[in-house]
C-alpha cells in the first residue's frame, strides 16, 4: 500500500522578523501608542477615534466646548472596538512578535474609564502580569453622579501599584452648580468638590511620576461657569494635584509628613 507524502512549503522569510530588534520595537511602540476606551459594556474596549481630545476641549473658546458623550460617540462603538482588534490580531502572528509586543499594548496605551464600576472592571479582568505592565490611565468625572466620592479601596490600589502617569478629565454640567437635590453635588465650595473627588484623592499611595487634569466647564443660561480659562481652572487643579502627588492632604490643609 503506497503511502502519501505531505510536503510542507515555507512562505518567502519575513521582512518584519528580519529587522533588527530596536527597529521592530519603534514600531510596536507607534502601534501601540493609543488611547483606549473602556466601554460601559462588559469585555470591551475600543479605540479612540475624537478628532478634539479631551485637553483641548476643556480649553476651547466658550461655546464651542462639546460634551464628552458626544465627542467620542463614534469611537465608543462597535467599529472602533473591531478596528482596535484588528490592530492588535498581529500580536497573533507568531511567538516572537507576541513574545516582543504583548506588554506594550498596557505599558504604551492609555487606558481611559468614564467612571469608577468601569475601571474596577477593566481591573479585574486583567491577568496579573497585564496589571503590572499598565502604565497610564485616563479617569473621567462627566455624569454628575458623585461617581468618584467614596474612599478608594486597597483592592483597587494594589491593582494599580504599576501606573506611573494619570489623567482627569472633569466636564462640568449645569446642575454642577444649581443642584437643587443637595448642594453637596455642586462645585460651589472648596469641601464639595473634594469630596466629589475623594477617590482620586486616594490615589497618593501610588508612585505616580505625572499627573494632569483637565476641566470643561460650559456657559449657562442661569450662570457663566467658574471654570472656563486655564487661570480660573488653576487653583482646583492644583489642589487635585497636590492631593494625587502627596505633596498636600486635603483634610489638614498641611503638607504630609514623610512614609
Amino acid at each position: 500500500m503506497d503511502s502519501t507524502k505531505t510536503t510542507l512549503t515555507q512562505g518567502p522569510p519575513s521582512r518584519l522578523l528580519a529587522l533588527p530588534t530596536d527597529i521592530r520595537l519603534q514600531i510596536w511602540h507607534h502601534i501601540f501608542s493609543q488611547t483606549i476606551h473602556n466601554a460601559p459594556q462588559l469585555f470591551r474596549s475600543t479605540l479612540c477615534t475624537a478628532p478634539i481630545t479631551d485637553e483641548a476641549n476643556s480649553l476651547a473658546p466658550n461655546g464651542e466646548r462639546g460634551y464628552y458623550e458626544t465627542r467620542h460617540r463614534q469611537c465608543r462603538s462597535m467599529d472602533s472596538s473591531r478596528v482596535l482588534w484588528s490592530r492588535l490580531r498581529i500580536l497573533l502572528t507568531c511567538r516572537l512578535i507576541y513574545t516582543e509586543a504583548s506588554k506594550l499594548v498596557f505599558e504604551k496605551a492609555d487606558f481611559v474609564c468614564s467612571d469608577r464600576v468601569i475601571l474596577q472592571r477593566f481591573l479585574g479582568r486583567l491577568a496579573p502580569w497585564q496589571l503590572e505592565s499598565l502604565r497610564t490611565i485616563t479617569l473621567c468625572d462627566i455624569y454628575h453622579q458623585l461617581t468618584w466620592s467614596r474612599v478608594i479601596s486597597r483592592d483597587v490600589v494594589a491593582k494599580l501599584a504599576h501606573v506611573r502617569h494619570m489623567r482627569l478629565y472633569v466636564e462640568l454640567v449645569g446642575n454642577d452648580y444649581t443642584d437643587d437635590d443637595t448642594a453637596s453635588r455642586t462645585v460651589n465650595s472648596e469641601s464639595n468638590r473634594d469630596y466629589r473627588l475623594m477617590w482620586i484623592h486616594g490615589m497618593n499611595a501610588l508612585d505616580l511620576r505625572s499627573f494632569e487634569m483637565w476641566i470643561a466647564d460650559r456657559e449657562y443660561r442661569k450662570r457663566p461657569g467658574d471654570y472656563r480659562t486655564a487661570e480660573e481652572q488653576a487653583p482646583w487643579i492644583d489642589r487635585v494635584r497636590g492631593a494625587v502627588m502627596s505633596t498636600l492632604d486635603p483634610r489638614t490643609e498641611q503638607p504630609p509628613e514623610v512614609r
